[in-house]
């Protein structure tokens, strides 16, 4: 079994602070915007992803499993403001990070093979931390 932990902080900032990772409904006013406005918000959380995730990948000497992998997320939020459902949303965002790219999207750590229930079982959680927003990223293979 493999074990690979990382933290990824917060890529969002509003007038120079740092804001949560953005959940359902910013993709969602986004995607409203324009399909560029979407790209840039949920691009920007899978780049930053991809970057925590190959340092940790590099320094753990993590191989990509050939086999289901559990996926546990852990979103630091600011407060108890935003909904569950909200700030789980965003979580397409961060998984899309972790995983191999493929087609239009040039952006991926290859950690796992694919977001698809055959190689991916997300499990998600919530922490408060007003400093250091972000989400805390474990996978465990089940080799």
């Amino acid at each position: 079994m493999q074990r690979l932990e990382f933290f990824v902080p917060s890529p969002v900032k509003k007038r120079g602070v740092v804001q949560p990772m953005p959940g359902l409904n910013e993709l969602i006013r986004a995607a409203g915007t324009s399909k560029f406005a979407y790209e840039r918000l949920k691009g920007g959380v899978g780049r930053a992803t991809e970057k925590y995730a190959l340092e940790a990948a590099k320094a753990h000497d993590w191989k990509t499993p050939a086999t289901l992998s559990r996926v546990t997320l852990t979103f630091v939020e600011r407060n108890h403001r935003r909904d569950l459902d909200n700030i789980f949303g965003g979580a397409k965002a961060v998984i899309d990070g972790i995983t191999r790219p493929r087609a239009k999207k040039k952006y991926g750590a290859g950690i796992i093979v694919d977001d698809s229930q055959r190689w991916c079982r997300p499990l998600y959680d919530v922490a408060f931390d007003a400093e250091n927003m972000g989400v805390y990223v474990c996978i465990e293979t089940e080799e």
